[in-house]
């Protein structure tokens, strides 16, 4: 690996770093996208450094380039859905991510990296770098810029709906459940907490006996 290689993957590995500890922190949610132009300016600036090197087969950096935006997407997409949006007292929306929010962040990473090295791995540019490292801060860019916009989306869909949940009781938006928590606050241990049934509906399954039943309910601090 050239060093090159190594800045750019150090780097991105960085800026990795940082959006882990930014999805796990609880956070206000807001439609301020400052820190994702700052990120989209150093991934242009690497970018760009890696095609003044001229590397040659330009169709296969666009194809690298066009699978990457594709999968940036995607990922962005999914992880939206896992993460757990709630109203606080004073009204301000609050956002944090989950386990499986991290999870889907290094792989989109490692696929982005095993993508482009298939389709791309070929072609060095400036100093011997390659598409996948020399994109990479771009694509966590991409991503993170396409999973802001759909939980701003879902978020607004579920507010006119009335059923973002209040207080400190998370709930993850979209169809995805949290199944086997048991024990919650001022609830029987036999009760199951769901994160939202289809519809984005959040519940509780409760059983009687042997049957289980399902009651909606808004959920409240």
């Amino acid at each position: 690996m050239s060093g090159a290689n190594l800045t750019n993957l150090a780097i991105g590995i960085a800026v990795l770093a940082l959006l882990l500890w930014r999805q796990l922190a609880t956070r206000r949610l807001s439609e301020n996208y400052r820190f994702s132009v700052i990120l989209a300016v150093i991934g242009l600036i690497e970018f760009a450094d890696f095609l003044n090197g001229h590397p040659k087969d330009s169709g296969a950096i666009a194809a690298a380039v066009a699978g990457s935006l594709v999968l940036a997407g995607l990922f962005g997409w999914v992880r939206a859905r896992t993460v757990r949006v709630w109203r606080q007292d004073g009204g301000q929306l609050l956002r944090k991510g989950t386990w499986l929010t991290a999870l889907l962040w290094v792989i989109s990473l490692a696929v982005h990296l095993g993508y482009d090295d298939l389709v791309a791995g070929h072609v060095t540019g400036k100093n011997g770098g390659s598409v996948a490292d020399a994109t990479v801060v771009l694509y966590l860019v991409i991503t993170l810029t396409v999973q802001r916009y759909a939980l701003l989306r879902r978020v607004a869909r579920q507010e006119a709906a009335g059923q973002v949940p209040a207080g400190d009781q998370q709930v993850p938006l979209g169809s995805l459940c949290s199944r086997g928590v048991t024990g919650m606050r001022g609830m029987p241990a036999t009760t199951t907490r769901t994160a939202a049934w289809p519809g984005g509906c959040p519940g509780y399954r409760s059983r009687s006996g042997s049957r289980w039943t399902v009651r909606r309910r808004v959920l409240s601090a």
